[in-house]
């Protein structure tokens, strides 16, 4: 059989002729630049049936072959996916092509069981369906009930990424859309169990914990007021226990960034200062200074491993990636860091305090260059008071550091004049700091850990209550090999089985299988099950992961009959800065 296709030709185009001639190029191109086979080229003349096409060729791919090239495969479903979305929306908004058969083809994509390829499915449905206006064209709302699940599925075998963070904001606001157009309330029983269980994984569960009249925030309120130093220290000690108590780090920098500031007004207000003034005071901004420095804490280490099969020892760069992500979430704790570190400016003869503050403007002035303009006062104003009341070489060393990569390094004209022009702050040009090597040092502490003895102060270590029984395990998606992983914990009273294994398929798995069967097609040790007594000291360790993947941590109480234990941990995860 042969079949003939009619088309008409381009707009722009009047001849025949010519028409031809541009049938022929597209054809040429097609051969040049089509990608893989059976795929039809994505340009501005791409037509709804080319995407679909191109749309079901890599789904059905990805179903069958869900490991090999699947990066690639994603990217070029994003791509037919936006692509036609862009289409439908500069023709009359009409998405009649995303039809229920191609969202359901989609949808099926969540239950995979390669968790890297679900991370990335993760991600795409983040950049394709956040246009709600894809869901509000269907006429079956039960197609969107599948994606809702498919997310939480998505959402608990990620539990603990980014992603999965992101993916229960996304469906939350589409179970607020479904709850507020589904008038025929068909599955409003649904929609309100899904929405109760997403609100014990969101931020609004930690909204309504700290809530104004919580009476945690009550009892802090009224210690902040206090007019003694010691109800102000009793105060920060609370917050510090609460950090302590929390389990998530979200909940940690909602309580820095959203509640901490009203408190901190309290105890900073300007009548209070003088009467405070006093080496016990300096001990107390000392205190408050280290809080802060658990959250705006250094992102790059330079740490000293040595190989056991050589001996040979070399110093390696890494990066903490996660926990930066979520600090840059939060951008309010600007306003907690502004009113403790105005107080501390109030001192200025005090020098180890003005060194840890510059240390947190330095900080925050390369994690936030958004709020770069606010913090050029503040800037100016440390290094003066370094520049006047101390003449010690060494203590003005990581001022005249950053002075030098302000004027010659950085692009920010208005700092460079406000630096120019304040006097003292020219009295840190003749340190023997200020010259071309200071560009040879790192932003931030010129530290240089060793792995075996490395601790990392980031964050308060979380707090986590093991039923009898149960056990608790965390994720990890590892981009770069050689990432190293590091961590610490402690029970309150007995042990607690501990283990890290690599994921080639999400299963569930108990520990007992983890425990009996080491290396499987799914999963692989990296470090056994193993019974550990922390509940007098802090068990504290690291590796190295040699291979990227997906890997998972065990807190594994299993064993356990009758006892409950009550832990808290610290898990990080550092990337070589070069593969």
């Amino acid at each position: 059989f042969f079949f003939l296709m009619i088309r008409r030709p381009p707009r722009s185009t009047q001849s025949r002729s010519s028409a031809a001639s541009d049938v022929y190029k597209r054809q040429y191109q097609r051969r040049v630049h089509g990608g893989s086979p059976g795929q039809h080229p994505i340009g501005s003349e791409t037509l709804p049936s080319d995407y679909i096409s191109n749309i079901n060729g890599l789904i059905k791919t990805l179903k069958v072959n869900e490991y090999d090239n699947f990066r690639e495969n994603i990217q070029r479903l994003e791509e037919n996916l936006l692509g036609l979305y862009k289409y439908c929306q500069e023709n009359g908004a009409d998405f009649s092509a995303f039809d229920e058969t191609l969202l359901k083809k989609v949808i099926s994509l969540g239950f995979k069981k390669n968790p890297l390829l679900l991370h990335e499915i993760g991600r795409l449905f983040l950049k394709v369906f956040t246009k709600v206006e894809v869901l509000q064209k269907l006429k079956n709302k039960r197609v969107i009930i599948d994606f809702i699940n498919a997310l939480i599925i998505i959402i608990e075998k990620l539990e603990g990424l980014i992603v999965s963070t992101d993916l229960i904001e996304m469906a939350e606001d589409i179970v607020a859309y479904m709850r507020a157009n589904d008038s025929s309330q068909h599955y409003g029983d649904i929609l309100v169990k899904i929405s109760e269980g997403l609100a014990k994984k969101s931020l609004k569960s930690i909204h309504a914990k700290y809530s104004r009249t919580s009476p945690l925030v009550v009892k802090m309120n009224l210690l902040s007021r206090g007019e003694d130093l010691a109800s102000k220290v009793a105060c920060m000690t609370q917050l510090a226990q609460q950090l302590a108590e929390a389990t998530s780090y979200n909940e940690q920098l909602y309580l820095f960034a959203n509640v901490l500031p009203d408190f901190l007004m309290n105890i900073f207000r300007a009548d209070g200062v003088q009467s405070n003034a006093g080496p016990a005071y300096t001990n107390f901004l000392q205190e408050v200074l280290q809080l802060v420095e658990r959250f705006v804490f250094p992102t790059s280490y330079a740490i000293t491993i040595e190989h056991a099969g050589n001996g040979l020892i070399e110093t390696k760069n890494f990066s903490v990636v996660l926990e930066k992500a979520l600090l840059l979430r939060h951008a309010k704790i600007y306003y907690s860091l502004a009113i403790i570190l105005n107080h501390v400016m109030l001192f200025p003869g005090e020098v180890a305090l003005q060194v840890r503050a510059l240390h947190i403007i330095r900080r925050m002035y390369y994690l936030f260059p958004n709020l770069r303009s606010l913090l050029r006062n503040p800037i100016v104003l440390v290094l003066s008071n370094i520049a006047v009341f101390s003449s010690d070489v060494a203590e003005q060393k990581d001022a005249t550091i950053f002075l030098y990569k302000l004027l010659n390094v950085e692009k920010d004209e208005e700092l460079k004049e406000l630096l120019r022009r304040a006097e003292h702050v020219k009295l840190l040009q003749g340190n023997k700091y200020f010259s071309v090597k200071a560009t040879t040092y790192p932003n931030d502490v010129d530290v240089i850990y060793n792995i075996k003895s490395l601790s990392l102060q980031i964050f308060y270590p979380l707090r986590l209550q093991l039923e009898a029984g149960k056990y608790f395990a965390l994720n990890f998606l590892v981009e770069k090999p050689f990432s190293l992983l590091y961590w610490y914990f402690k029970t309150e009273s007995h042990d607690i089985k501990f283990g890290l294994y690599k994921l080639r398929e999400l299963e569930e798995l108990t520990p007992a299988q983890l425990e009996a069967d080491p290396v499987t097609a799914s999963h692989e040790a990296i470090i056994r099950m193993t019974r550990i007594d922390c509940s007098k000291t802090t068990f504290c360790g690291c590796t190295i992961l040699l291979a990227a993947g997906f890997y998972r941590m065990v807190f594994d109480n299993t064993y356990s009959y009758l006892r409950s234990k009550s832990m808290s941990y610290a898990v990080h995860l550092l990337q070589p800065e070069r593969s």
